[in-house]
């Protein structure tokens, strides 16, 4: 089960301004790449993870049934670029 990241009342855009998000993942200031790097904040109970600055994973709430038997959801994944 997915969650379509365009299909929802609250955008990323409402919660995080990307232009910030962009500035944590920019290369250093000598112009090396950043290795790796991971920001994440829960929105209206999914957990957003972003990635690199290039993969976004939004996971559903894990509270309910599928929290006490263990299992869970499939993400959904949006690539950034």
């Amino acid at each position: 089960m997915g969650v379509d990241p365009t299909d929802g009342r609250i955008t990323l855009y409402d919660i995080v301004d990307p232009d910030a998000l962009d500035s944590l993942f920019r290369p250093q200031y000598d112009g090396t790449p950043r290795a790796g790097g991971r920001v994440s904040f829960v929105v209206d109970d999914y957990r957003v993870t972003i990635d690199g600055g290039r993969e976004v994973v939004i996971e559903p709430p894990t509270n309910g049934p599928a929290a006490s038997t263990g299992h869970r959801s499939t993400p959904t994944r949006t690539d950034r670029r």
